[in-house]
């Protein structure tokens, strides 16, 4: 009888969104809730990240984190990094805000929201329009943005797997009561406008990047032990972008319960001439190469990897994605 209270300590508690899919399942069409802000409560911590390539080459991030410690009020965060390739110039800033919301008053739409030091308002496609992000922020003292950050109709956003499940991965032996779960949704190549002042100077930001929107809904330490992540973007081709994210379960969660972590999860997508043409995703066990599942291989190697005397950490020199 005690075994219908307690359940197997070897059973999986790990349920990968990229476990058993088929070619056909995998691609997952984002709804207008997809990208909703959820502001979960508990241990959960949320993001948006706008990432871009200008047309010199400098590499440009807005990043919101919204961060729940349970009962504490959420701590939020803007976080902008800007570095030129040419001139070696990094620039980085992260500020606590106060004020947050989502919606903004006046706006019906949790894809929008607002702070005392940013604005950013999603801009639903209309005939002959796409959507897009209206992004305005104080970032510091010296440092203002003002982006606006389009996905081309052409180009469809995804998430792995179909339906309202889509694109989570749950963490518990229960998948429908889990103890925890990840999310990852993509806008895989977007473009961009606008301009960022810094220290007075006006910086024209045009280029080609992408967008995210995750969650981490449990302890970020009960998550992963390790990510990946990889952005590509060019204008070879008609436009061709990849994107690819994995992590690696800690040891409390795997396929035979604790202890037996280390298992990978993979997403990822590819955009040529334009248009969304694949959508990858794999799931590699601890001890595995492969999967018994030929049709996809997502997955990120490291080389030559060298220890970081300071962080204790293999730094590889090479990647292969």
């Amino acid at each position: 009888m005690f075994g219908a209270f307690f359940s197997d300590p070897s059973a999986t508690n790990v349920h990968p969104v990229t476990l058993n899919l088929t070619p056909p399942e995998i691609y997952g069409e984002l709804t207008a809730g997809d990208l909703n802000w959820t502001c979960a409560g508990g241990f959960a911590t949320e993001t948006q990240i706008w990432y871009n390539v200008l047309e010199d080459g400098t590499f440009l991030m807005c990043q919101i984190i919204h961060s729940a410690v349970g009962l504490w009020y959420p701590n939020v965060q803007f976080t902008f990094r800007m570095y030129n390739p040419t001139t070696k110039e990094h620039t980085w800033r992260s500020t606590n805000v106060s004020g947050f919301v989502s919606p903004p008053p006046g706006l019906n739409d949790k894809r929008s929201c607002k702070s005392d030091h940013f604005t950013i308002k999603f801009n639903s496609a209309g005939d002959g329009e796409e959507e897009s992000y209206s992004i305005i922020a104080n970032a510091a003292d010296d440092l203002q943005v003002t982006l606006e950050v389009t996905r081309p109709s052409s180009i469809l956003g995804f998430k792995v797997g179909k339906g309202p499940k889509g694109g989570y991965t749950y963490f518990g032996a229960d998948v429908e009561k889990p103890e925890g779960y990840v999310f990852h949704k993509f806008w895989p190549r977007t473009s961009c406008k606008g301009h960022i002042i810094h220290k007075g100077q006006a910086i024209p930001a045009v280029g080609h990047g992408m967008f995210v929107h995750a969650i981490q809904g449990m302890r970020p330490n009960l998550v992963a032990s390790k990510w990946n992540f990889a952005t590509f973007q060019s204008e070879d081709n008609g436009g061709v972008a990849a994107v690819m994210m994995e992590f690696t379960t800690t040891d409390g969660f795997g396929q035979k319960g604790v202890g037996s972590g280390g298992v990978k999860v993979n997403v990822g997508g590819l955009v040529v001439e334009g248009k969304l043409v694949a959508v990858t995703g794999e799931t590699i066990w601890p001890g595995e190469t492969t999967q018994a599942n030929p049709d996809f291989q997502s997955r990120a190697i490291h080389h030559d990897a060298k220890l970081d005397k300071d962080t204790s950490y293999e730094a590889p020199q090479r990647i292969t994605y």
